[in-house]
């Protein structure tokens, strides 16, 4: 009985599987149609905003383009959505920024470390050590290059509401 159970969440969490694939270029296929929703055709769909709301962060499902494009998608949110996605800036700003302070500090120290095992004796696997030791600075950087991109984007959004609701209560 517990087989046959364990089989059907298998079977569902696999048939739920592709979907969840495809809801990557959906929510940017909705996000291109509401660019141009005065031609018709646009309609609100709460999966694809969430999945807009949740991924904004992220590079690799919402690329550069169409993070231009959901700026002014953001100031069409209204009320706890929109202040909910204020917050989530401040919180992605704050964590971008924090980590990249410790992968800095961690890449400093792995550094230091790679200075001081060159005074050593000269001889020896120094150069398969540091081929490691030069690629892991490489994935350091990466990821701090990646980090600064996420904050950039978490600072933009928070511009970007900030901007909107001061005008709107210059406007009042």
């Amino acid at each position: 009985m517990a087989k046959r159970r364990a089989r059907k969440r298998h079977e569902e969490a696999q048939a739920s599987k592709p979907e969840s694939e495809k809801a990557g270029p959906q929510a940017l296929a909705y996000l291109a149609a509401w660019t141009r929703r005065d031609e018709g055709g646009w309609k609100f769909n709460k999966t694809r905003q969430t999945y807009l709301l949740k991924f904004w962060p992220d590079r690799a499902k919402i690329p550069n383009d169409d993070f231009k494009r959901l700026l002014p998608y953001l100031l069409s949110l209204q009320g706890p959505g929109r202040q909910r996605t204020l917050e989530q800036a401040r919180g992605v700003a704050e964590d971008a920024e924090r980590e990249d302070r410790e992968e800095g500090e961690a890449q400093a120290a792995l550094e230091a470390a790679g200075t001081a095992g060159d005074a050593g004796d000269g001889g020896g696997e120094a150069g398969g050590e540091e081929g490691g030791a030069q690629s892991e600075a490489e994935a350091s950087a990466h990821r701090r290059a990646l980090l600064k991109i996420k904050r950039a984007r978490a600072l933009k959004v928070m511009q970007t509401l900030v901007a909107s609701e001061e005008e709107g209560a210059d406007a009042s």
